[in-house]
């Protein structure tokens, strides 16, 4: 928690990382910074970052991932190429609910039939200015990646509101698990 009023802070969460489970290539949107996704998963990794100085900061672990600086909100990449689509904590980053449908409908149409999107996501309150999750995120290894996200407040992002835009889009959701102050979700394309 924070002394100002405005932000909100939540404790320092050890949130456990695991690859993958489907095989294929991965599009990873947001993935620049800590490159989480593309230190999970390497090579198979097109991690997309409207930020190139978030990729170049990835780029430190020496991933042999793929990168390109694009808005996920209109992807230059071709329809159903991808198996996998991977939204960790990147949706937080779009405070209009309209960016975050935009981005989910580019993630359907680059996702194969069956494709898979994975969302770990913040659960944001309307009521802060702005809102901190610190985490340390445990990767299969058990290094442990130590992160703050800081993200505007009043988004009104929860779980519930990702599910019911995932189901609007299209999306059948496969798994949900609320942590929180973050959770889960993993949603099939049909």
């Amino acid at each position: 928690m924070s002394d100002d009023p405005g932000i909100f802070r939540t404790p320092v969460l050890r949130i456990p990382l695991k690859h993958i489970p489907d095989e294929g290539r991965v599009l990873d949107i947001g993935g620049g910074g800590e490159g989480l996704v593309s230190r999970l998963e390497g090579k198979r990794v097109c991690a997309v970052d409207v930020l190139l100085n978030k990729i170049r900061e990835a780029r430190i672990y020496s991933v042999e991932s793929q990168w390109i600086q694009s808005d996920a909100r209109a992807l230059a990449v071709r329809d159903r190429v991808f198996d996998t689509v991977t939204c960790w904590f990147s949706l937080s980053y779009l405070p209009e609910g309209d960016a975050k449908r935009q981005v989910l409908t580019e993630a359907n149409r680059v996702l194969k039939r069956s494709g898979m999107l994975s969302v770990i996501g913040m659960s944001i309150p309307g009521e802060t200015v702005k809102h901190v999750l610190d985490a340390e995120f445990v990767l299969p290894d058990n290094y442990i990646s130590k992160m703050s996200y800081a993200v505007s407040g009043n988004q009104e992002q929860t779980m519930e509101s990702l599910i019911n835009l995932g189901q609007e889009i299209g999306f059948q959701i496969q798994q949900a698990s609320d942590h929180e102050y973050w959770f889960e979700l993993t949603m099939r394309k049909p």
